[in-house]
């Protein structure tokens, strides 16, 4: 570890939504797969394909960036997702991602939304898209008026057996519900700089510690054989002394005073 959060680059970042999209989409994995066994999987699969030169990442690592932008862009693809189905006659999906962008930009204090390249990617998912494009086509005729239920802003229609109000949520009520996304975002960014910040601390702390123990065996060694070659050979028999020599002299050649 470098003690640094590991940049990620767009291209870096647009293959990984697509390592998810294609792990996550295939009918032959399925979802039912543990959470390790998952995100190997998607890193596998971003490592096979990533750039030459470009960082190998492990698993952790991929799922820790991909939780850092999930959220934003799940907020944002709300915000786009409501405005493009409820949008004004005559406008185009770039009218609706423009909307969208000055709407996050004033619930987040004029910051721009910074995932789009991302959310491009994983908004081909059904999760992501907007509902009425997966809603069933055929509009259902009701018995007692004669005419289909699409027809009528107000009523309900089954969508993958689901209710679905067609009615525009109130511009207070949509107002309320940005502004708590905003802040839950926010909230979520400041948790994870901060636990990012307690690891760097924790890792340069372990380091000091780790220099300081090294530092503390180093000058134990030295005081041992400074004692060595300070010890008083008048007592010595002539071996002892002999020995107490040889000893001396590679001590001096370690420590380069001959």
């Amino acid at each position: 570890m470098d003690g640094k959060r590991a940049h990620w680059s767009v291209d870096e970042d647009k293959l990984l939504a697509r390592s998810w999209v294609t792990i996550s989409t295939d009918p032959i994995i399925g979802n039912d797969q543990k959470d390790h066994a998952f995100w190997k999987r998607i890193t596998n699969y971003y490592n096979k394909h990533r750039a030459t030169g470009s960082k190998e990442r492990d698993w952790k690592k991929v799922k820790s960036h991909f939780y850092l932008f999930h959220p934003l862009v799940n907020e944002f693809s709300g915000v786009y997702n409501n405005l493009y189905n409820n949008r004004s006659s005559g406008w185009s999906d770039e009218d609706v991602l423009v909307k969208a962008q000055e709407i996050w930009k004033t619930n987040h204090n004029s910051k721009p939304f910074k995932y789009e390249h991302v959310w491009r990617i994983l908004r081909e998912c059904e999760k992501y898209a907007p509902q009425h494009r997966h809603a069933n086509k055929k509009a259902r005729t009701s018995e007692s008026e004669g005419h289909t239920t699409s027809s009528n802003p107000d009523t309900s229609v089954d969508v993958d057996d689901c209710k679905v109000r067609l009615r525009p949520m109130g511009q207070k009520a949509a107002k309320r519900k940005g502004k708590m996304k905003a802040i839950n975002a926010d909230k979520w960014e400041e948790k994870m700089d901060l636990r990012w910040q307690k690891l760097e601390e924790l890792h340069m702390e372990k380091i000091e510690l780790q220099k300081n123990e090294v530092a503390t065996r180093e000058a134990e060694t030295l005081h041992k054989d400074y004692e060595i070659l300070m010890k008083d050979t008048n007592d010595m028999t002539p071996e002892q002394l002999n020995i107490h020599l040889k000893i001396c002299a590679k001590l001096k050649r370690k420590h380069g005073i001959e």
